[in-house]
């Protein structure tokens, strides 16, 4: 064939190969049309967004809790947990990073061996001999197609992801330790009723004694005091368990032992400003930032990158390898320029035949993608609902308090008059110690009332992500709106 005609043919083919070439890369580069919902299209986005501190607990104005709060975050072996993923993510993608940079190494081989005298070495060549390698290798991944540069992509979104789990770590640790603490200032202060309640119903077996004794009530009345005195003895030993069950916890969640409770204090929660809160609707742009829902997001992403990079796989990779060094038989000439060795040349893989391979990796990467947007729809609608839950609370019980809290202060000057009665002379000890209990019962409501609003807007605070501000990739950002 004519050198001529030979080089037509061979552009011409080139040409032919490069547009196959181009029209596969379309097909691969296809864009991905997933949707993926955004709260608005869900949930109308509200105007009254409130502002949630990173340090929101401080809001219960209890130094305490801040210092359980600080100890928490710092010894916490859930967080410890999550520092862990966090390195392991940042690990992969330094691994995936430097797949894009050549690759050297140094290859050596000393051995003796016995060759094959029928084979390619010729009649009276020594077939015991000693074999020296030692060479210098070189290879690059050229990545045309981009496909490492999306696993970087993905590896940098599990990072984020890794960022967002450990926010959602502290986060859930955060509102346990405050969840535990509230629990334990309600069995502390109905500990504090309860041992007011347990001398009054001493008080009244002692009347009842004596009143017995004058004969102006029968047995029936004597045991009935002595039932109700024996009944505060129990409620008061259920309590101070309750007391030292929640001290264990608060302990626990410090990362401490069970004896670290006993330095917990009586709690000094605030309730006026959580009660002030005023939330009608439910403020979305707060629930799109959720420490969860952004790591969701980013493992979206993360799934996108894989699924484009795996769809690469059918396109030709291309590396350029090489070596030098030097490969002898006989130890003695290794080293020597006749002995030289190098090669350096391009390398081009072009997948024809791989038994579905590539197809079922692509239908893998699909479905943990698809599977990565149910798991953000599901948690969205679940954030919403929790959002919607809290606020209803919070409404609920702010009105609950403040009612009970009101009937609180006509049982004070009930029990005043009482008093003034009691002094003049007009009321018995056993009457004004009936009103004492009344009024004790009414103290505990409104106790039970203050832990339903410390409760609900806890709630709240996790529906809505905490004081979670952390910064968001631009394609994450875009998603979340």
């Amino acid at each position: 064939m004519p050198r001529p005609l030979a080089l037509k043919l061979f552009f011409r083919n080139s040409a032919y190969f490069v547009f196959l070439m181009l029209l596969a890369s379309c097909s691969v580069f296809e864009k991905d049309t997933t949707p993926v919902k955004n709260v608005s299209q869900i949930e109308k986005t509200s105007d009254q967004v409130p502002k949630i501190a990173p340090q929101w607990w401080e809001q219960f104005s209890d130094v305490q809790l801040n210092r359980l709060v600080e100890q928490s975050l710092k010894d916490s072996p859930s967080i410890s947990s999550a520092d862990a993923r966090m390195e392991t993510a940042r690990a992969l993608m330094a691994s995936n990073q430097s797949v894009l940079l050549p690759q050297v190494a140094l290859n050596t081989q000393v051995n003796r061996q016995r060759l094959s005298e029928n084979y390619i070495f010729p009649p009276g060549f020594n077939s015991i001999t000693d074999y020296g390698y030692i060479a210098g290798t070189f290879n690059w991944s050229l990545d045309l197609w981009g496909k490492q540069k999306r696993l970087i992509d993905g590896a940098k979104y599990r990072l984020v992801s890794a960022q967002a789990q450990i926010d959602t770590a502290k986060l859930n640790l955060v509102i346990a330790v405050v969840t535990a603490y509230i629990e334990y200032d309600y069995a502390w202060k109905n500990l504090s009723i309860t041992k007011v309640d347990l001398k009054t119903r001493l008080d009244l077996l002692e009347i009842a004694q004596e009143r017995y004794r004058a004969g102006t009530i029968d047995q029936v009345m004597l045991n009935q005091a002595k039932i109700d005195y024996e009944d505060s003895l129990v409620q008061e030993s259920m309590v101070k368990n309750r007391v030292a069950l929640w001290r264990h916890q608060l302990a626990a969640l410090v990362g401490q032992g069970p004896s670290y409770g006993d330095q917990i204090q009586a709690p000094n929660l605030q309730v006026d400003m959580i009660a002030k809160e005023k939330i009608t609707k439910i403020p979305s742009d707060l629930i799109a930032r959720r420490p969860d829902l952004q790591g969701l997001l980013s493992q979206i992403e993360a799934s996108r990158q894989d699924l484009q990079a795996a769809n690469l796989d059918y396109l030709p990779s291309f590396d350029i390898t090489g070596y030098y060094g030097f490969q002898a038989f006989g130890l003695g000439n290794l080293i020597n320029r006749s002995s030289q060795i190098f090669s350096l040349g391009p390398v081009i893989n072009l997948p024809i035949f791989n038994g579905g391979k590539i197809d079922a990796n692509v239908a893998s990467k699909e479905a943990t993608k698809n599977q990565a947007i149910a798991d953000y729809h599901e948690q969205l609608l679940m954030a919403l609902r929790q959002s919607a839950d809290g606020i209803t609370s919070l409404q609920s019980s702010s009105k609950e308090w403040k009612s009970i809290d009101q009937s609180m202060q006509f049982a004070n000057q009930v029990y005043e008059t009482f008093i003034q009665r009691y002094h003049a002379g007009v009321m018995s000890q056993e009457q004004l110690h009936q009103g004492q209990i009344v009024l004790d019962q009414r103290k505990l409501a409104v106790f039970n009332a203050q832990k339903n609003i410390f409760n609900a807007h806890i709630s709240l605070v996790q529906a809505l992500g905490g004081g979670y501000m952390a910064s968001i990739p631009q394609p994450l950002t875009t998603l979340a709106k």
